[in-house]
């Protein structure tokens, strides 16, 4: 089964920093599968928003500009 997934993920500070000092933590691709290999409980999945874009260039601040001008409204 696969899943759309979006980010932030948010984790305890002081759990992550010790999850990225154990040995092999390099070896993740993401901090949620480092997390759960160091038995910090298991990953929960929450509802996300369609409008909840990352913005990494121009175009998306486009995107944006257009979804804050449709909830103003």
């Amino acid at each position: 089964m696969f899943r759309a997934v979006q980010t932030p993920q948010a984790f305890r500070y002081d759990k992550l920093s010790m999850a990225y000092a154990a040995d092999g933590a390099l070896d993740f691709s993401d901090d949620a599968s480092l997390m759960e290999y160091c038995g910090y409980g298991k990953i929960v999945l929450t509802d996300g928003s369609s409008s909840n874009i990352k913005i990494t260039n121009p175009a998306d601040l486009a995107v944006a500009g257009c979804i804050l001008a449709m909830q103003m409204q």
